[in-house]
């Protein structure tokens, strides 16, 4: 599995929560929100996924850059951060 792409964050995701979670490693399909902050929506979250999976990663300010993003699009239900 390479690097910074969805694939690899749901593996990981569903390896540490797997125990905890039934829906570990998988996209959820369900609007959320923190306090006023609502996460990219459920109807258009694979679409954003998958523009975040485009983002360049060559350097540390990319990476950066890549990670919020998809912090910001919320993929999973709970275990994100």
């Amino acid at each position: 599995m390479a690097a910074g792409t969805f694939e690899t964050l749901a593996a990981i995701h569903k390896n540490l929560f797997e125990e905890i979670y039934y829906f570990a490693g998988k996209i959820r399909d369900e609007n959320i929100s923190k306090g006023n902050f609502r996460f990219a929506s459920a109807l258009y979250l694979r679409d954003a996924v998958l523009s975040v999976e485009k983002m360049p990663q060559k350097n540390f300010s990319e990476i950066v850059e890549k990670y919020v993003e998809m912090n910001v699009a919320h993929p999973f239900c709970e275990g994100n951060g």
